[in-house]
């Protein structure tokens, strides 16, 4: 039984989420969750949107939303299996996309090359895509992959 909001959770304001939108470049060293004032980080909730600090024992945006949903929505390896999970990271797509649409080609460019975790690079396939693509391929408007969003 999912008992949304009872975690002690809270969904992220609408300023915080536009805030997100803010903070360039995509990432940055050591390109983990210890990265600070990078739009990957913040987003996925390891770092204030507001000050781009990243304190370890906090969640925030993407990750407190997990949270927030409770029931399998809450458990890394479940999380898929919940009928919120597509309609919840199709809203996450949605900000990226805004933040591809601020940035530009400067937002793609910032996105590490080498450095980050294995699999996490520009060039590196991703291991969860079949058939393989790499992050590069996914650095593009949704248009070019036949949808668009409406402006948030």
């Amino acid at each position: 039984r999912r008992l949304a909001g009872c975690t002690g959770s809270v969904l992220p304001t609408d300023q915080e989420l536009l805030m997100v939108l803010e903070w360039y470049p995509f990432d940055a060293p050591p390109y983990d969750k210890f990265s600070e004032s990078s739009f990957r980080n913040i987003m996925y909730g390891h770092a204030n949107s507001t000050s781009g600090v990243s304190p370890c024992s906090v969640e925030f945006m993407h990750s407190i939303a997990h949270n927030y949903f409770d029931g399998s929505m809450s458990v890394v390896s479940t999380s898929p299996n919940d009928p919120i999970f597509s309609v919840f990271h199709c809203f996450v797509d949605m900000i990226y996309e805004q933040w591809l649409l601020k940035w530009g080609v400067f937002g793609v460019n910032s996105y590490p090359t080498n450095g980050a975790f294995a699999a996490n690079n520009r060039y590196d396939y991703l291991v969860t895509v079949f058939p393989p693509k790499t992050h590069d391929y996914y650095l593009k408007l949704a248009v070019n992959f036949g949808y668009v969003y409406e402006p948030y």
